[in-house]
């Protein structure tokens, strides 16, 4: 990987984990008194889907990206880690899984807390998606869901040499009226 692409990667990594931090803590108030990482991976699928989606759709992204290295003969780039794997090779979550914390854990536990929080934490999860589904109807009202097919014509002149910068803001303007896995691609790629 080249030094450039390879700063871009790991800082989008890092901040990535570190958008997961806060997560974790609050699963960290509602395990089980003898808790493993599938404990873990359930809580956080079920708190936390929002998360788990993004986690997913990014493994997904950089799969592709590698994917298409290796179709055009080069070396894989990315080796982005299976979502379950990725979650468990998390500093925090490796710490969660120490024996010291276990034990912290078992010290300190409760079973009706836990009860409490994991309802509270249930509202809160539900109120919260309600509001992220909310914003993402708002934001795609106007959208067309079908996939034109001259939609593949539009990239490819958006890519050329000769394309002046208004011709590829009247590209970006056409594209944006679209919800379509090309256009998705087309602009989670432009936007780095």
């Amino acid at each position: 990987m080249s030094g450039k692409t390879k700063r871009k990667y790991e800082a989008e990594i890092q901040r990535f984990n570190k958008s997961i931090k806060k997560p974790l803590d609050t699963i960290k108030s509602v395990l089980p008194y003898n808790y493993t990482y599938s404990d873990i991976l359930s809580l956080f699928k079920e708190l936390y889907p929002y998360e788990w989606d993004i986690i997913t759709k990014r493994y997904e992204y950089f799969v592709s990206k590698d994917n298409h290295l290796r179709s055009v003969k080069k070396k894989k780039r990315y080796k982005p880690t299976e979502p379950n794997s990725y979650l468990r090779e998390l500093p925090k979550v490796k710490h969660m899984l120490s024996e010291g914390q276990k034990k912290l854990h078992k010290n300190n536990f409760s079973e009706e807390s836990r009860i409490e929080k994991i309802e509270e934490l249930q509202t809160v999860v539900t109120n919260r998606m309600l509001r992220i589904n909310k914003k993402v109807k708002k934001s795609t009202y106007r959208l067309q869901e079908v996939e034109p097919l001259y939609l593949d014509i539009f990239i490819e002149a958006y890519h050329q040499k000769s394309v002046t910068l208004e011709d590829k803001m009247e590209i970006v303007k056409e594209l944006q009226k679209y919800e379509c896995r090309k256009s998705t691609i087309f602009f989670s790629k432009t936007k780095r």
